[in-house]
């Protein structure tokens, strides 16, 4: 995989038998290169709204 991340790919896409770890990845990826979308952002640390 390279270095830079355009953007979280979709939630469906698969890595092994992992859904929604693909994602995961790139989100953290893109949040230390300080490339995430401030959309993201406001959500980081926030407990889910369901637990």
């Amino acid at each position: 995989m390279p270095n830079s991340v355009a953007g979280p790919r979709s939630c469906y896409d698969k890595v092994g038998r992992l859904i929604y770890f693909g994602r995961m990845l790139d989100k953290i990826r893109l949040h230390a290169a300080g490339q995430l979308p401030q959309d993201y952002q406001e959500n980081l640390g926030k407990p889910h709204p369901f637990t």
